[in-house]
């Protein structure tokens, strides 16, 4: 995106035709709707009525971040000062300033004076965000601001943000879960509202369902409403499926009601709310259990689950999400559906790795590096170099039988794929042996049957990713092929 004078806005909204206004905002980057234009064109012309005479130039009009979209009207930045401007058309109260606290929490992290402004077209007035409190101010105040600005950003605004500081993970960043210090995408949000409306305006049992793939934001949705009901001293319990990660360990220690799902096999929490944790993994008796217990006892039941998630053959057989759609109370189960968590490159890898066919989307890959070796003891002494140097390796979690082409491949770590389910991490390495290979329509699979999918390990390790990921390659020419085909070898790699 690169920064634009508002007065040229203005002056092609007015003299331009459609298509020619619209190849105009897109050559820089801008998308913004009508109504938000003549907002703009009565902001421009407040400020010329205030009889100042002052160059609007190097604003960022509608600058998103990218993952999460979070998005900012009118942004001009410096080297010591931010400014953000908010339009709107009517007076909204409580929602703008709560709009200007949101903006003001992602803009601290510029290490930059902030300065929050919200327009109302229709009343031609100026609020503000000073000193924590929200109050009219003036057009002199704002044009003040602007003028102490000096050395302003022209282009590239978006790599001063990094997404992944804003995404909190419940079992990695502990303390800012605990203190409500993040915010739920609209989407999260929305879904958070209409279940809670649901759990505590219904009559009778809700049983309620929310899905989303890796890097969605699911875990922390389902999270979060626990910590609702936990916050306002409502018995919830939460059932992982899965083992308890050291995340779990912490939030049992404040307080938190987390269960493994084997506890089902001996008795039932007593709490308003049971939230199951990577439910796609529940066996199938458990979650009829679960559901007797909810219709005899008014126990209100959420399942949370991602249907690709899973590292068991005999959970691939289960179809849970079949049971969630058929028993939900609620239209549908939730579906989140953008990708907050996993980076473009790392998604885009991903899918193109186990599915050679598929065209690349995303070039380059500046975050994805690998490396080849012929034998494990290399291999290994190159994960610990690496994980010196901050990188998490996760390992494969070997089967009991049946699994000598996993065991070939695993350092015999402690965190491995069942280890790190729902938990994320900066930066991530991992390796990939002969216990997979590509079927005759391009994707990879296993290459012999094992009671743990070997493949399925794989992308759940690799979703694990929020910044990079290093994939070593331990014989297996066909990844190999792959790596070399989507991957340029660059000098982070050697």
């Amino acid at each position: 995106m690169k920064a634009i004078n508002l007065q040229s806005i203005i002056a092609a909204k007015q003299s331009l035709p459609t298509p020619m206004l619209e190849r105009f905002l897109d050559s820089f980057g801008i998308e913004i709707k009508a109504h938000e234009l003549e907002d703009l064109e009565l902001l421009v012309e407040a400020i010329y009525e205030h009889g100042t005479i002052f160059p609007l130039h190097n604003f960022f009009v509608g600058y998103r971040i990218e993952q999460i979209s979070k998005e900012f009207d009118l942004l001009r930045v410096c080297d010591r000062l931010v400014v953000d401007i908010e339009l709107k058309r009517q007076q909204t109260g409580e929602r703008m300033e709560k709009q200007l606290r949101q903006n003001r929490y992602y803009l601290n992290s510029l290490n930059r004076e902030v300065h929050l402004f919200t327009f109302v077209s229709s009343e031609r007035k100026l609020y503000t965000l000073k000193d924590d409190r929200f109050e009219e101010t003036s057009l002199k105040t704002l044009l003040d601001v602007l003028a102490r600005q000096e050395n302003l950003l022209e282009a590239d605004v978006g790599q001063l943000f990094t997404p992944t500081q804003y995404l909190v993970s419940p079992f990695n960043q502990i303390g800012p879960f605990l203190n409500s210090q993040y915010f739920l995408t609209s989407q999260q949000q929305e879904f958070k509202n209409t279940i809670l409306h649901l759990l505590h305006t219904k009559l009778g049992n809700q049983i309620l369902a929310v899905e989303g793939e890796a890097g969605t934001g699911k875990t922390l949705l389902t999270y979060d409403i626990a910590k609702h009901f936990h916050d306002q001293q409502q018995a919830v319990t939460i059932i992982h499926c899965g083992l308890l990660n050291e995340g779990h360990l912490r939030l049992k220690q404040e307080g938190f009601d987390i269960r493994a799902a084997h506890v089902l096999d001996h008795h039932l929490p007593k709490s308003s709310l049971i939230v199951v944790d990577e439910a796609q993994r529940m066996h199938p008796s458990h979650i009829e259990k679960l559901l007797t217990y909810s219709y005899q006892n008014d126990v209100h039941l959420l399942f949370s689950y991602d249907p690709r998630q899973y590292i068991g053959r005999e959970e691939a057989k289960y179809r849970n999400e079949e049971t969630f759609q058929r028993v939900t109370t609620a239209e549908r189960p939730f579906r989140l559906t953008g990708r907050i968590r996993s980076n473009k490159e790392i998604i885009s890898f991903t899918k193109k790795l186990f599915d050679r066919r598929r065209p690349d989307q995303l070039r380059p890959y500046e975050n994805i590096h690998f490396q080849y070796f012929t034998n494990l003891q290399d291999a290994k002494q190159f994960v610990q170099l690496k994980a010196r140097r901050g990188w998490q390796f996760i390992d494969y979690t070997v089967p009991p039988m049946n699994g000598d082409l996993i065991r070939e491949m695993s350092l015999n770590y402690e965190r491995n794929s069942l280890q790190v389910i729902g938990q994320e991490f900066d930066k991530v390495i991992i390796i990939i042996g002969e216990a997979v290979t590509y079927n005759e329509e391009g994707r990879l699979v296993d290459r012999t049957p094992n009671d743990y999918l070997a493949a399925h390990m794989i992308h759940q390790n690799m979703t694990r990713a929020r910044e990079q990921l290093y994939v070593v390659i331990l014989n297996n020419l066909e990844v190999l092929e792959t790596c070399l085909h989507v991957l340029p070898l660059k000098e982070a790699d050697m």
